[in-house]
């Protein structure tokens, strides 16, 4: 409840979006990269529905799984795969 609205676009893979294109399948593609623990945090802090619960709830709504999630990474120096799945359309347009 602290996403905006608009999130629902992501999640459903833009597959609500008007499209008045002929549809052509995109390759599966991911964004990679390796963080450390507070490179993570620092991202996940960075988002607005972070944000958003701070200010309503007067605290970090990470700090109920933050002792969780650094107990299995245990080394917080250490670099980890973070992956997120790309999503997105491509359309031809229609031929005249």
């Amino acid at each position: 409840g602290f996403w905006p609205e608009r999130i629902r676009y992501v999640e459903e893979q833009y597959r609500a979006l008007p499209f008045p294109f002929e549809e052509v399948a995109p390759p599966m593609l991911a964004m990679e990269t390796s963080w450390d623990w507070n490179q993570l945090m620092g991202f996940l802090d960075s988002w607005s529905a972070t944000q958003k619960y701070r200010q309503q709830k007067g605290r970090h709504p990470l700090e109920e799984v933050w002792g969780d999630v650094v107990g299995d990474w245990q080394d917080v120096t250490e670099k980890r795969l973070v992956r997120w799945n790309l999503h997105f359309r491509i359309g031809r347009k229609g031929r005249s």
